[in-house]
């Protein structure tokens, strides 16, 4: 496995990650038919727009050259984060690698940049009912501080939770 900075020609790779993942992870929790018809085309536009913003750090892994994961931070975007406050936006993986340790070396990797570029903090939220996720970042030393929040997707209003670490 490599994790490594992404680069623009990996936009389509993560894109057809990003809608993979979210059709596995999300499958009890959003409609199985809205997921199924997630658009290729607009995730990749989304991600070229991504990976030339300068204030996002993108990070990809690989098996035997495939992109299967990736990972997304930046500065929070809450408004009332702390000074020197980073947000890991995202990890997604594809579940035939769900558990092989992929997800860890991803956060990891994330973390690490986060704290060598001066942050203190990190916080990410999560969909409230996505218990695998939530087990996965209380593993990784994060913990649900006591904020959540709501938001509406594909016609239905999801909960998110807050979590945050020190780094």
């Amino acid at each position: 496995m490599i994790i490594r900075p992404a680069t623009l020609a990996d936009a389509e790779s993560i894109a057809a990650v990003h809608i993979a993942s979210w059709q596995q992870a999300y499958k009890d929790l959003l409609p199985q038919d809205r997921l199924g018809q997630l658009p290729l085309d607009r995730y990749i536009s989304r991600w070229n727009q991504r990976l030339q913003e300068s204030t996002q750090i993108n990070f990809v892994a690989e098996l035997e050259t495939e992109i299967v994961g990736f990972s997304s931070v930046g500065p929070s975007r809450d408004d009332d984060a702390q000074a020197h406050t980073a947000e890991l936006y995202a990890i997604y993986l594809l579940s035939s690698t769900w558990g092989k340790g992929i997800g860890k070396a991803l956060c990891e990797k994330s973390l690490k940049r986060l704290k060598e570029d001066g942050y203190q903090n990190v916080t990410l939220w999560v969909f409230e009912d996505n218990e695998n996720a939530r087990k996965f970042y209380e593993h990784m030393g994060f913990v649900f501080d006591g904020k959540t929040s709501t938001f509406e997707i594909f016609d239905i209003v999801k909960s998110e939770a807050r979590y945050e670490r020190t780094l």
